[in-house]
């Protein structure tokens, strides 16, 4: 299983947004949406998430999985 985290949703501003969006790396690009994509040797699915539910959308996966999109989430949003 490989899984994979990609920004989307961009918005210009995240006045309007307070709370359901997120920077992109310390930038001023700012997302209000992942789409988890989740490869495994039979097919890939992908998932939308709004920022408003990631939280529960991650505490609803298994462990591995939770971990995994911690770090990415982190390493998506973190300062370079």
């Amino acid at each position: 299983m490989d899984l994979y985290l990609r920004p989307t949703g961009f918005i210009e501003s995240p006045q309007r947004f307070d709370g359901a969006s997120a920077r992109l790396a310390g930038t001023m690009l700012w997302f209000t949406q992942v789409e988890i994509i989740d490869k495994t040797a039979a097919a890939t699915t992908r998932n939308l998430v709004d920022l408003r539910g990631w939280e529960a959308f991650v505490a609803a996966l298994p462990a591995d999985q939770q971990a995994r999109c911690n770090l990415l989430y982190d390493r998506m949003t973190g300062q370079r």
